[in-house]
């Protein structure tokens, strides 16, 4: 069974990028999953002080439908 998750991360801008820990945990558990036949599609937002204003909403909103498009 072939199966599709969306995984959005909301984080404040004015953070470090993703640290190496986090990229290696997230390439482990993309692959975890992906033996389980499960596809990670994984998007990040970037908003000033991790608050969902109605912009980071509405991106939120979008990338779900395109999300729901394309799968």
């Amino acid at each position: 069974m072939h199966t599709h998750q969306l995984h959005i991360i909301v984080g404040c801008a004015d953070a470090r990028d993703l640290s190496q820990l986090q990229l290696d945990v997230f390439n482990e558990k993309t692959n975890e999953f992906a033996q389980r036949g499960i596809e990670i599609e994984m998007h990040v937002i970037r908003s000033a002080g991790s608050f969902i204003t109605q912009d980071i909403f509405q991106d939120i909103q979008l990338i779900i439908l395109q999300s729901q498009k394309n799968n």
